[in-house]
C-alpha cells in the first residue's frame, strides 16, 4: 500500500490553517497525512528530509521522498482533491504563465 503524503503546516499561521480546513473538508483525510511544522514528529520529520525552517515555511508537502514548500506544496495539494481546484494545477504549467503574476 502506497504511503499517504505528509503536509507538514505551520499551526500559527492563519492561512494554513485555513487551506487546511479546506482541504480536509474536500476529502483530504482519505490523501494526505497532516502534522504540524512545529511538533516533535514535523521536527523530527523535516531533520530526516534536511529540511530547515528559517525562511518561515508555512507549508511543506512531502511526498514520494520529495520535498515541496509554500506556492508547489500548495498547489500539488490542491491538485490531489477534487473539485475546480486542481485546475490551477493545470495553469501553473502552461508556457509563459507564472503564478507570481497571477496573484500579484
Amino acid at each position: 500500500m502506497k504511503k499517504k503524503p505528509v503536509l507538514l503546516i505551520d499551526n500559527t499561521s492563519p492561512v494554513s490553517c485555513s487551506f487546511m480546513r479546506f482541504i480536509i473538508n474536500s476529502g483530504g483525510l482519505d490523501v494526505f497525512s497532516f502534522l504540524s511544522i512545529r511538533s516533535e514528529e514535523g521536527k523530527v520529520l523535516m531533520a530526516q528530509h534536511e529540511v530547515t525552517n528559517s525562511e518561515r515555511k508555512v507549508l511543506i508537502l512531502l511526498e514520494d521522498g520529495k520535498i515541496f514548500t509554500d506556492t508547489i506544496a500548495f498547489i500539488k495539494t490542491a491538485s490531489k482533491i477534487s473539485g475546480i481546484i486542481p485546475l490551477v494545477y493545470w495553469y501553473a504549467y502552461m508556457p509563459g504563465k507564472s503564478l507570481n503574476k497571477c496573484m500579484s
